[in-house]
């Protein structure tokens, strides 16, 4: 089976077979009873005309109708003396004509009567693929557009239009089952026309990266490709999703790493005053000019004297200066020289746990991706270029950090579609910016319904995946809800729970359907006597047959369908009224392409400089020097103590130079450029 949308690629059907249900020789095997005469269901004005079609045919032939018609045309001609010639030649014209009609009529109910037996034998032998299941789809719309797989009863293919796409996809099911090759035929195509994508995915799997170069490379956009790659830094662009949005966005980004606190007063009461502080320190960075990261924020949070020099960087008259010493003003406090400092203990309860959290994104591994200056990737300015960016979370073995790399990413991109929302309608991502969430339930916040509910309007196509609704719940129960309501075209692979198929399946929808029952009551008696001299014995016999049939609503696809889907295959509704059995297509490389590609290489390129304000090196700096002073006054206050291999070591100087490398913070590698 082969894709439209390419023509060297090869795209066999995943997991599926072409063969039909066939007999030991070869034939094809038909079982057509009862069962399928009933499900012929004839009825209506078309199924009506094709009857009386074939009604008339037949009656036209009788020979009563047919002799009768000639007799009365004979005396017809004799009253009025007509030759017998005439009478012979209109019979002639007559009787071609009653053939020719009943003919046509026969023709015309037999087609129509026909066409209902081979759908339903079509029906019954599956389509051109395997399947348990039968369920008819309903008629495709779309002679081209994205190809979203095969209809498994006809064969055809299934497309969506942009207009229909950018209403958004969801897609359901258990792992390993055609999720993410979902996904890539859905990344192909974009690729092929040339349209922006972004793939967030929870699994960290390098071949998944090399897939995805190699389908970039096939059409000749490798050089599009941007990776997030926090698990290994040498292998990554720079990002950092700190650096661009005005202070309330980058604030709102930062605070979504807190759980949310609506139920509990008290902890929402800390989480609004975490929110000011952030972005009134976001606010103050940006107006000194400077560039920042994450450890410069930690150090902030962390550092009296940081936070007031920062206050004196700023202009007299500025309102970031004022707003800062209106916060810094709760938490100042007498030093033991009378002098106001800042009182740190009382700070760090206010932004409770953020300080952790930013802290890993600007240390180790983390570090090494976001903690720049300048970084390579700029959301806005990428997805306006219509890159390929990927981003690898390390859900497995950092699951916590991982989650909250995932939450800060798509905080930057809402603050992207609110931008794209705003640009005139010829600047808009064209194609649709295609937006991929693999194992979307382990980094989404509640956050992320607004844009399911406006992105329609900055071109852009949602399309999370998950594996169960639970995944959506342990967001919030509003969430899920929100986003079953606002995706257009709803995808359900083979399904692990009863509970997601139950809701699937109620999503999908009921029908008025036909229950047959069938009922057969038989029994027999005996009666006689046989004590007498001439026994008698008489005996009986009955049986009832009963048959009826009683609309009631049931399942357009019942749950049980749902659970016994195979690999690949999958039930798509689009725009909840049009139901298709499809299977979905795998994207395969030919192998003398991969061999060209066997990896992903990762795309640097050079960056507009921008200077830091580089915290961490003055905390470097002025820790040395601290501990230089201490030394020193050690050093003029006891002087050096004599000491010896068999007494143990006095009080010596300390080294300022080690010291200062003891005294540092381990922050790990990768800082301010």
């Amino acid at each position: 089976m082969y894709s439209p949308c390419c023509c060297m690629l090869s795209i066999p059907v995943l997991y599926s077979s072409c063969k039909h249900k066939q007999t030991q020789k070869g034939d094809y095997f038909v079982n057509f009873g009862y069962k399928q005469i009933r499900k012929l269901r004839l009825g209506g004005p078309l199924d009506t005309s094709g009857l009386l079609a074939l009604a008339s045919s037949v009656m036209l032939f009788h020979p009563f109708i047919k002799n009768g018609y000639l007799n009365a045309l004979h005396s017809l001609t004799s009253d009025h003396g007509l030759k017998q010639t005439l009478f012979t030649t209109i019979s002639h014209h007559a009787n071609k004509t009653l053939s020719l009609t009943s003919l046509s009529l026969a023709m015309t109910g037999g087609a129509i009567l026909a066409s209902r037996v081979i759908d339903t034998l079509r029906h019954e032998i599956g389509g051109p693929f395997e399947s348990k299941l039968k369920i008819r789809s309903a008629p495709t719309e779309n002679k081209s557009g994205t190809l979203l797989g095969y209809l498994v009863d006809t064969g055809e293919p299934l497309y969506a239009s942009f207009d229909e796409m950018v209403r958004h996809i969801s897609i359901v099911g258990q792992s390993g089952v055609g999720k993410t090759v979902f996904g890539q035929l859905l990344m192909f195509q974009q690729m092929a026309a040339g349209g922006g994508l972004v793939f967030v995915d929870g699994k960290l799997d390098s071949e998944t990266l090399n897939e995805i170069y190699r389908m970039a490379a096939y059409h000749g956009r490798e050089h599009d490709v941007l990776v997030i790659n926090p698990g290994n830094p040498e292998f990554s662009n720079t990002y950092n999703p700190i650096r661009y949005g005005d202070p309330d966005e980058v604030a709102d980004r930062i605070v979504a790493l807190i759980p949310s606190t609506e139920s509990d007063a008290g902890a929402d009461h800390y989480k609004q005053s975490a929110k000011q502080g952030c972005t009134v320190l976001i606010a103050a960075l940006q107006k000194t000019g400077l560039s920042y990261t994450f450890i410069d924020l930690v150090i902030l949070l962390q550092s009296p004297t940081d936070l007031m020099n920062l206050e004196e960087m700023l202009p007299v008259d500025s309102p970031e200066r004022g707003n800062l010493a209106i916060f810094l003003d709760q938490y100042r406090v007498p030093d033991k020289t009378g002098q106001k400092t800042i009182d740190i203990k009382r700070l760090k309860e206010t932004f409770g746990g953020i300080i952790g959290r930013l802290f890993t994104f600007g240390t180790g591994s983390f570090g090494g991706v976001m903690n720049t200056t300048s970084p390579e990737i700029n959301l806005f300015e990428a997805i306006k270029a219509n890159k390929i960016i990927y981003v690898m979370l390390p859900t497995m073995g950092k699951s916590q950090t991982a989650s909250n790399l995932g939450k800060m990413f798509l905080g930057d991109a809402r603050t992207t579609f609110s931008w794209l929302q705003a640009l005139p309608e010829s600047e808009k991502p064209n194609p649709p910016l295609l937006f991929f969430m693999d194992e979307v339930g382990s980094y989404a916040t509640d956050a992320l319904s607004r844009p399911f509910e406006q992105a329609r309007s900055a071109h852009v196509i949602l399309v999370p995946a998950y594996q169960t609704v639970a995944n959506l719940e342990a967001v919030s129960p509003e969430f899920l809800q929100m986003v079953t309501g606002n995706t257009w075209i709803k995808v359900c692979f083979k399904v692990g729970t009863h509970e997601t198929a139950e809701f699937v399946a109620d999503n999908i929808g009921e029908e008025m359907q036909v229950q047959a029952s069938l009922s057969i009551v038989g029994g027999s008696s005996a009666s006689g006597n046989v004590a007498g001299v001439s026994p008698d014995l008489n005996a009986g016999t009955n049986e009832n047959i009963g048959y009826g049939e009683r609309a009631a609503e049931g399942y357009r696809v019942s749950p049980a369908d749902l659970k016994a889907l195979v690999k690949g295959e999958a039930i798509i509704t689009i725009g909840g009224d049009r139901v298709y059995h499809v299977r979905v297509p795998l994207i395969s490389q030919l192998k003398e392409f991969k061999a060209d590609y066997p990896v992903a290489k990762i795309n640097h390129f050079r960056t507009k400089f921008a200077r830091g304000i580089n915290l961490f090196k003055s905390a470097q700096i002025r820790l040395g020097s601290e501990a230089k002073d201490r030394a020193e006054d050690k050093q003029s206050k006891w002087g050096k103590v004599k000491h010896n291999a068999n007494k143990p070591a006095a009080i010596q100087p300390v080294n300022s130079a080690n010291d200062s490398q003891a005294s540092s913070i381990p922050v790990g590698e990768g800082f301010n450029n």
